[in-house]
């Protein structure tokens, strides 16, 4: 157990003196040799793999002034190589689409629940409260979302996600965005107002008679 304590501590002292010398030749090696890139890029996702949960409860453990400064350095280093990354990211995109639509839909999908949960996550109706995803939407209380449409062109969930909590809008399900619509706000008064097709009468509509000439043309 000594001999190999000695030899870490070599190691460490080796590293201190001449680190700069071994992570200039090691950067060097990965600009040159693409074998040595692709090898380091397999080791790095194959202890992601293996250690993910211990990396991300890492991660969230971090003070708030770390988080900060890998932040800012993250932000730096995309400033600096802007053009770079985009146009990695397009080459990347158009060699595999489908694997880029997958991704961009499981984040879609992330980011509304995301959304959902923080404005209530199920119907804001007392009546209905549907929790099923593909079925909830956010609804502007006020009726005013037309407004703000015109202002921001941009995903709704995309931009709730940065901001705070509203007080102008709820989750509602398409059911209950319909009836809404057909009803108004209060979700009281909806009971009384319901109408079932079965209980309605019959009615019956004619068509309007088209007058025609001779020729069988329509007469305006």
């Amino acid at each position: 157990m000594d001999k190999y304590r000695d030899r870490r501590e070599y190691q460490k002292q080796y590293r201190r003196l001449k680190g700069n010398q071994i992570n200039a030749k090691r950067r060097l090696l990965y600009k040159k040799d693409k074998k040595y890139r692709n090898k380091l890029k397999i080791i790095a996702l194959e202890h992601y793999e293996r250690n993910k949960t211990k990396i991300l409860e890492y991660k969230k453990c971090l003070p708030e002034h770390i988080k900060l400064s890998n932040r800012n350095k993250a932000n730096r280093y995309y400033r600096k190589h802007r053009n770079k990354l985009l146009e990695q990211t397009r080459q990347r995109r158009y060699a595999n689409p489908e694997l880029y639509r997958k991704r961009l839909k499981e984040y879609n999908k992330k980011r509304k629940i995301y959304v959902l949960r923080k404005y209530g996550g199920c119907c804001a109706n007392p009546f209905c409260k549907e929790e099923e995803l593909a079925v909830l939407t956010i609804d502007h209380i006020n009726d005013d979302g037309y407004k703000e449409r015109k202002l921001c062109d941009c995903n709704n969930y995309y931009k709730l996600r940065r901001l705070p909590k509203r007080p102008d809008l709820q989750v509602l399900c398409m059911s209950c965005q319909l009836r809404k619509k057909a009803y108004g706000p209060d979700f009281n008064t909806w009971e009384s107002k319901k109408e079932f097709l079965s209980t309605l009468p019959e009615i019956t509509l004619q068509a309007p008679r088209r007058k025609l000439d001779e020729n069988g043309n329509e007469l305006t």
